[in-house]
């Protein structure tokens, strides 16, 4: 809970009951982000090491989802950093036209999942300022 990204409370995440990934150690789910340009929904998911966060970050970016462009023009996935943490992060959209943003972080081990049905332009711009 200490790491979901701003914008949301401790009120709006509860743990997931059935777990999406059977290698995580936790995994949340947290909606109605109340930053703007935010999503409808984020997924954190929490690692033992970096091998099964490596792994879940492949399968998450490869597997149901068409990768487009990051709004900068840019191809993911890709590596990110803001000097302390670092990881990779993907964008794409689903066959119900959501528009999802994957990121892991390797410092926490923590593998996150977003989707908006809004535009990708703010989805990024959020991630970007609140991850």
């Amino acid at each position: 809970m200490a790491h979901r990204s701003k914008g949301y409370t401790a009120a709006d995440c509860s743990p997931i009951d059935q777990r999406d990934n059977p290698d995580s150690l936790a995994e949340i789910m947290c909606t109605g982000n109340h930053k703007e340009g935010g999503p409808g929904a984020t997924g954190y998911y929490l690692f033992p090491n970096t091998a099964a966060l490596d792994a879940a970050f492949t399968n998450e970016s490869t597997q149901g989802l068409t990768v487009q462009p990051f709004p900068d023009g840019t191809t993911g996935p890709k590596p990110w950093s803001d000097g302390a943490n670092h990881g990779s992060v993907v964008m794409g959209t689903s066959r119900r036209n959501l528009v999802y943003l994957t990121w892991s972080n390797d410092a926490t081990l923590i593998l996150a999942n977003s989707n908006t049905m809004g535009d990708a332009a703010s989805l990024y711009d959020w991630w970007q300022a609140n991850r």
